[in-house]
């Protein structure tokens, strides 16, 4: 029996200390740039601030380890819940093609055929 991989799908605490040490890594990186997401985090503007953050937390090493922990813990939840599969309904949308028919009839006839 094979002791399971902290790697594949990290705990909560390992989940918390990977976005700790990416935030770490973007302040010795950058702090100047950090503190000034920060600020902007701290004066409401989360547009901006998260416009500022996404760069420099996408420098650190961590990152991609950080993104695949929110995807697999995504694909659980898709995984447990029964409307995901279903597949979602398809709404049909009538679609008005304006054609100049020029001087030939067969360019006409080639685009009504392949609009259809």
């Amino acid at each position: 029996m094979q002791p399971a991989r902290r790697d594949d799908q990290p705990g909560l605490k390992s989940g918390l200390a990977l976005f700790a040490s990416i935030h770490l890594d973007a302040l010795r990186l950058a702090p100047r740039a950090y503190l000034e997401a920060w600020w902007w985090r701290v004066n409401g503007k989360r547009l901006r601030a998260r416009a500022r953050f996404a760069p420099l937390l996408g420098a650190s090493p961590r990152a991609y380890r950080l993104w695949l922990c929110g995807e697999s813990r995504a694909g659980a939840q898709s995984a447990q819940s029964p409307q995901s599969a279903q597949a979602p309904a398809v709404q049909t949308v009538p679609i008005i093609l304006l054609v100049d028919p020029g001087e030939g009839g067969a360019a006409l006839a080639a685009t009504l055929a392949s609009a259809a």
